[in-house]
Formats: C-alpha cells, structure tokens, sequence
C-alpha cells in the first residue's frame, strides 16, 4: 500500500505519451489519463511533467493534444506538445517493417528529449492506445523505489496483455 498523502516520485518523473494518427484512441487514452491522475495532486505538480511526442504534423492530432494539455496546464501540471518530423521511407527496409523503423526513431527522439534536454529522473511511457487503471500512479510510485534501490533493474511495466475485457474471466480476482 502507497500513502496517499506523499508523494509517490522521488525526484523529476515524466510522463512521456507518444502518439500518430489515432485520435479516436487518443481522445480515451487522454481521458484514462486524466480520470486517474493521483489524488493529493499538489505533491505531484513539483515531480510529474506530461509531455506529448506527436510524430508529424497531422491537425487533427495537434488539437486534441493541445486541448488536453491545456487542461493539464489548467490542472497545474507542467505539460508540453513537442513535435516530431516523420521519417520519411528507410531505404533497404522492407514495407511491413517501415512502422517499426519509423516507431523506433519517435522513441529516440523522445527519450533523448526526457532525459538529455529535460533531465528527468525517470520516464513513464504511454501510447496513444493505452487505457490506464485506477492505480496506475500508485503502481508506478511503488516501482520507482525498486528502480532506485536495485541497479540490475532496468524496467518496471504495467502493461498486461491478458488485461483486456476480453480476456478476463473473473473480474472479482485481484490478480489475473
């Protein structure tokens, strides 16, 4: 159990959320986002700062984020939209395997930013198509103390591939 009431990040933590060309999944992801920010907000607006990684330019895409990150802004989080130049077709790559050449290279170009520019301690890294739960901030704030202490640990994940709705038989079980 975390306390509510300290602040689950030691030291500047960054909420790094990298997104295309899916507003649709965008729009719910931010939602997730923002419906579980942790609660006693206040600690947190010292150590989280959001960023958004767009990769182009596509207007529909600048709107949602920047409407969203005003509203963190107006929230009293640090929040930024950065902007990131597509990389146009990779020579010698195969077809099927341009979207991971060009994903690959947004993740660069973002973590580079986090921590080189930005000097984050840590990143929290979200996509566009990733729903959050309830006690995702909590989670991570607990993780992050093993990060610190156990120097052989180079990642904590949330993700579960076995969480979607369709996969769960018995939503009354803690663990799954």
């Amino acid at each position: 159990f975390v306390s509510r009431s300290r602040n689950l990040f030691d030291g500047k933590t960054t909420i790094l959320m990298l997104c295309f060309g899916r507003p649709n999944y965008l729009k719910r992801a931010f939602e997730s986002l923002l419906r579980n920010l942790p609660e006693n907000s206040d600690i947190h607006k010292q150590t989280l700062f959001f960023r958004v990684s767009q990769d182009g330019k596509d207007p529909a895409i600048v709107s949602l984020v920047d409407d969203y990150i005003q509203r963190l802004i107006d929230l009293g989080y640090n929040a930024e939209h950065w902007f990131h130049k597509q990389l146009g077709l990779v020579p010698g790559v195969k077809d099927k395997m341009q979207g991971y050449y060009k994903l690959s290279n947004h993740y660069k170009y973002a973590l580079d930013r986090v921590f080189k520019e930005m000097g984050s301690r840590r990143v929290i890294i979200l996509e566009d198509d990733m729903d959050i739960a309830t006690d995702f901030f909590e989670y991570m704030g607990a993780t992050s103390v093993l990060l610190d202490k156990d120097k052989q640990l180079m990642a904590v994940s949330a993700w579960n591939d076995n969480g979607q709705v369709k996969h769960i038989l018995y939503s009354h079980c803690l663990f799954y």
